[in-house]
């Protein structure tokens, strides 16, 4: 074909058509625009296939990530409505004359249940590996990546309510216990197999008509809230995040 064109134009020099010979030169350009154009519009057409491929490998992940996180979250919120339930029954006895009859088994129960297990650390290793590469911005979901972010801030805000209930536990609530509670009895209780029954009772008579307990359990039921507070919240955003992946994974 290339040798068929280049005899022609050589043919057409030879006899002097100057006319036909522009025209064709005008064609041959044309051709060349149109092939290039082609060319370029097979690759742009494959680049986006290629991002596209992309982008949905990166959108799975999320989804399976933040549905595994789903599960792990619901357990640590349910673990922290548990510790806000127990400390509400204790403080109704507070103040009462009914710690008289109660059984020191259901109130070493209900001791142990009063501190959540608050160490949630989820797994963002494809959050993060989007983030660090720069990809964020290539799910072409301005709502997703909005998500996205709130779901990195309340992971702080959740970080620092976690350390300060700690904190508030470690300095205040147990110090407070170590008085007065046997936490060998709570051990028993509660089948901690290291513990062995406690050569002293606890003085729980003593502590459900002290006005410091009382305030020290108070406090701690807000600490517990303010965690379930920022948890739900975060749930939510874990729900709109699954759903937004969900509905962007071709089937």
């Amino acid at each position: 074909m290339i040798k068929f064109y280049r005899r022609l134009r050589f043919e057409l020099m030879e006899n002097n058509k100057t006319g036909k010979y522009l025209k064709y030169a005008i064609g041959e350009i044309v051709l060349v625009v149109i092939g290039i154009l082609i060319a370029l519009q097979v690759n742009n057409w494959n680049q986006k296939r290629l991002e596209d491929i992309e982008r949905q490998k990166i959108i799975e992940s999320l989804n399976l990530e933040f549905k595994q996180s789903k599960k792990e979250f619901t357990v640590v919120k349910e673990n922290h409505l548990n510790s806000k339930n127990a400390s509400l029954e204790l403080m109704g006895f507070i103040g009462t004359n009914t710690q008289q009859k109660l059984n020191q088994k259901v109130i070493d129960s209900l001791i142990d249940k009063i501190f959540p297990i608050s160490d949630y650390i989820p797994s963002n290793n494809a959050l993060d590996d989007i983030i660090q590469s720069g990809k964020l911005s290539s799910l072409d979901n301005s709502k997703l990546s909005s998500k996205l972010s709130e779901w990195k801030s309340i992971l702080h805000i959740l970080s620092s309510r976690d350390d300060k209930l700690e904190e508030w536990i470690f300095s205040q609530l147990i110090p407070y216990l170590n008085k007065y509670v046997s936490w060998r009895d709570v051990g028993v209780q509660n089948n901690y197999n290291w513990s062995t029954k406690g050569a002293l009772p606890s003085n729980y008579n003593y502590i459900f008509t002290d006005l410091e307990f009382e305030n020290i359990l108070e406090n701690h039921i807000f600490f517990v809230n303010e965690s379930l507070r920022r948890q739900t919240e975060a749930l939510t955003i874990i729900n709109e995040i699954i759903e937004l992946t969900s509905d962007n994974i071709n089937p």
